[in-house]
């Protein structure tokens, strides 16, 4: 068997990164959800927001894109390969949900 055409290689590891990409799932919620209130006037959040929101997932797709480019061309696992991809929208993600949540929610909007 060739382990090049398993993208795991044993349950741990699936298991590890089912946890990764749930977390991923449920923070990409939490941002969308804080920047639909801001955009409604019911959470805090900067001027520039939805511009932000615009130009952030640009670089991110470059950089992951470049990073696919680099790990198809070192002959990487698959696996490396999905994280490295995952890896600026993950950190981008995340970054946005501890920004966002520290901002708060308008209790009076007006």
């Amino acid at each position: 068997m060739n382990p090049s055409r398993f993208i795991f290689s044993n349950p741990f590891e699936f298991a590890s990164e089912a946890g990764r990409l749930a977390m991923f799932a449920v923070n990409v919620q939490a941002v969308l959800t804080m920047r639909i209130l801001g955009m409604a006037g019911m959470w805090n959040t900067a001027p520039g927001e939805n511009s932000r929101m615009v130009s952030e997932k640009q670089k991110a797709f470059a950089e992951s894109a470049g990073a696919l480019t680099g790990a198809l061309m070192s002959g990487a696992y698959p696996l490396a390969m999905m994280q490295s991809v995952m890896l600026p929208y993950e950190s981008r993600v995340t970054a946005n949900r501890k920004r966002l949540s520290r901002r708060g929610a308008k209790f009076f909007p007006h």
